[in-house]
């Protein structure tokens, strides 16, 4: 290839040189195929698929590396990359209460100031001092904590066509995750907390669909397949 760049470098315009020089590109360029397969026994539509491989081909090519995200007429593949999905979980719609107590000492008026021996201390004109008076209010915090997760695992396959040989397997796992909390306060407010009076004024709302949070961790995995592409790019560069 170094060979026929210099030619070309000295006859530019000889079609035989460009030719050769394309054939020798095309031989040493190591074509890529990237699937995606589900075998999880779970029917996904089809935006799950395209939220897994919506990536452009163009900002993973390198000399000598060559994307398809779809399989083309004519190309012989060097390596199959399967994004794999193993399993779709859903957990239950759950709903755990909690009750903790808050406590703050606040100040409630004044009181006469008194030495060590217990004696009112009275000012330079005979006034009583006076000095702020505490106590120690509580508030009863009663949480709810509405949870919901969805969990999507599996593995990118690099499967070498020559043989169908798989030369990597590199799991992956991800899952979104809803979590909301609300609550009431019963006792003196003042004790409690800024988190637990902004928890306060929240009330329940519905618990997300299934299928809303599977497309959600679905998205989480389109950065690792991109991620696993390009740390498995040396190995992908081998050609036979």
């Amino acid at each position: 290839y170094d060979h026929l760049t210099e030619l070309q470098r000295l006859s530019p315009n000889d079609p035989e040189v460009r030719r050769q020089l394309q054939r020798a590109e095309a031989q040493g360029t190591s074509q890529v195929l990237v699937l995606f397969e589900n075998r999880s026994g779970v029917q996904v539509p089809d935006e799950f698929a395209e939220a897994i491989m919506n990536m452009s081909a163009a900002n993973l090519d390198q000399p000598w590396l060559s994307y398809n995200f779809e399989e083309k007429q004519g190309v012989n593949y060097d390596y199959v990359v399967y994004a794999s999905v193993r399993a779709i979980a859903v957990s239950p719609e759950m709903v755990n209460q909690s009750r903790t107590t808050e406590k703050k000492e606040i100040q409630d008026g004044t009181q006469p100031k008194r030495d060590q021996n217990g004696n009112i201390v009275l000012d330079s004109a005979g006034k009583v001092i006076e000095v702020p008076r505490y106590r120690t209010v509580e508030a009863f915090v009663n949480q709810t904590l509405m949870e919901k997760r969805a969990r999507i695992s599996g593995a990118f396959d690099v499967v070498r066509t020559a043989g169908n040989k798989t030369l990597r397997s590199i799991p992956f796992e991800t899952e979104s995750a809803f979590m909301h909390t609300f609550g009431t306060i019963n006792g003196d407010l003042r004790a409690a907390s800024q988190q637990s009076l902004e928890m306060m004024r929240r009330g329940p709302v519905p618990f997300p669909p299934d299928g809303l949070m599977i497309m959600e961790a679905a998205q989480k995995v389109n950065p690792m397949l991109r991620n696993a592409l390009k740390k498995e790019s040396n190995l992908l560069l081998q050609v036979d």
